[in-house]
């Protein structure tokens, strides 16, 4: 299945949508784009940097890679989590540098010219990459011109892969009475036409599969092979989705250094032996591109044969599956990585918060001022947990006391830190400026709605507003101007 032209497909989509396939609402990405899940991956990460320093491996800098970044708002939600650990950090940080990577080249120009990653670039923290996953073994940063391929690294890498296995090619068996068969689709566009369009495209295709038995030496690495004969003896009947290009990938990317990979990676897939077997025929599920379910039990077995350490939480997830997986000989003595991976992403990860983010989402019109505060701080200060609040915080304004009001706005400063606009319809800095108007604070008021005007048209409103927040800071000259 891994050579169909479905990926194909896939692949002329995301080059010609680019980053609108995320600031036009068409890919999802909400939930591994939040300030939830990436506070949690770097306090992983950090845990992963204080097992380098107590073994003295982090002597030169460590390199994060990013494959199939999309929007670029997990890296910078990322990093600006990972910053303020380092800042309170006890022991030396290694110097590291995030590279952010995709396959379309409007993307990386995308992040290029992003104001917010701008900071991170001119201190060597960020880099940018084309990287194709089905094929490339080697990258070259756009930044600093340096190439990375086998044997450059002196330091583990470090992969963060989110929505990213699911979308790009896996194979598909079935199984049967010790039997296993390779499932080969077959397309057909549905009706006559045929769509140059490659959305319309995949809306139209119809789906059918031929199966053909399977070699005993099916792929070329016998890894895999022992892999899939593992699932031949052990699964009686269903269908069998199983990562090989995923794992080639995995392969070059270790081969960049000798020093180990660490991944971590959120996905919607299957966890356990348990829900493989029986497994249904897998769906297609489409949102202007497609993805498949993934088999992380696969990727488990995969690190082991490895000899590394896989880590995942003891719950199931209905949404998203966070794993992560150490590729080195002595994975089991990475204590600070598995107590940090344990205690957030294990206990309550990035699934459980967007379940209780709907949750609360139901129950927003009776919600207190004190709920509401405490719900953006557990989010991390996250844009949209604050901007879905932010109708039920304006009816709550009148009856605030003074420092609730500076508590709001100081939440409201916190929140915006964490902007990073995909689209120039982003209205942020319009709610957060007519919030500070209604809170009297119209210095920040003045600052938001000018930050607006940069990425939005004006309206008689935002003029009217900025209006008044000069003539009550006493500047009249320049409130004149936008009346």
């Amino acid at each position: 299945m891994s050579q169909s032209i479905l990926w194909q497909l896939q692949y002329e989509y995301y080059q010609a949508q680019g980053i609108n396939a995320w600031g036009q609402g068409q890919t999802p990405s909400y939930i591994t784009s939040n300030s939830f899940i990436a506070r949690q991956y770097a306090e992983v990460v950090f845990g992963f940097f204080r097992d380098l320093h107590r073994k003295g491996i982090a002597q030169a800098r460590v390199y994060l890679f990013e494959p199939g970044a999309g929007s670029g708002q997990f890296a910078f939600l990322f990093l600006k989590a990972l910053a303020k650990a380092c800042e309170v950090a006890a022991f030396p940080v290694p110097e590291f540098c995030y590279i952010i990577s995709d396959f379309a080249e409007r993307n990386v120009q995308f992040w290029e010219s992003h104001p917010q990653l701008q900071p991170f670039l001119d201190r060597g923290q960020i880099d940018f990459a084309v990287f194709d996953a089905g094929k490339d073994t080697t990258i070259k940063l756009r930044h600093t011109g340096k190439e990375i391929k086998a044997g450059s690294l002196q330091t583990p890498l470090i992969v963060l892969a989110n929505y990213f296995f699911d979308s790009i090619p896996q194979d598909l068996f079935y199984i049967s009475q010790g039997k296993i068969e390779e499932a080969l689709p077959s397309l057909t566009v549905e009706g006559a036409a045929r769509h140059p369009n490659p959305v319309k495209l995949l809306k139209s295709i119809q789906m059918e599969f031929e199966f053909r038995e399977t070699a005993s030496k099916y792929y070329p690495e016998s890894a895999y092979n022992d892999i899939l004969r593992y699932y031949q003896e052990i699964l009686e009947e269903g269908w069998l989705l199983f990562p090989a290009p995923a794992f080639r990938m995995l392969d070059r990317l270790q081969s960049w250094t000798n020093s180990g990979l660490l991944l971590l990676t959120g996905d919607k897939g299957v966890q356990t032996l348990a829900e493989l077997k029986g497994m249904e025929m897998p769906e297609i599920i489409l949102h202007g591109g497609f993805s498949l379910t993934v088999n992380y039990h696969a990727f488990h077995q995969y690190v082991s044969a490895n000899q590394g350490l896989g880590m995942m939480p003891a719950h199931l997830n209905p949404y998203l599956n966070v794993h992560c997986f150490l590729f080195q000989e002595d994975a089991e003595t990475f204590q600070e990585l598995r107590n940090a991976f344990a205690s957030t992403i294990g206990e309550f990860g990035p699934d459980d918060f967007f379940i209780l983010k709907k949750v609360i989402q139901s129950r927003i019109p009776k919600m207190k001022w004190k709920q509401i505060m405490a719900t953006i701080r557990q989010s991390h200060y996250d844009t949209r947990v604050f901007q879905k609040l932010l109708p039920r915080m304006r009816k709550l304004v009148i009856g605030l006391q003074a420092w609730e009001r500076e508590s709001m706005l100081a939440t409201a400063a916190k929140v915006w830190e964490q902007y990073y606009p995909i689209s120039s319809g982003d209205s942020l800095a319009i709610d957060l400026g007519q919030l500070s108007f209604v809170l009297d604070d119209f210095a920040s008021a003045k600052t938001y709605l000018q930050h607006a005007l940069k990425t939005v048209a004006g309206s008689v409103e935002i003029f009217f507003t900025l209006a008044l927040c000069f003539d009550q800071l006493e500047d009249y000259v320049a409130a004149e101007k936008y009346l």
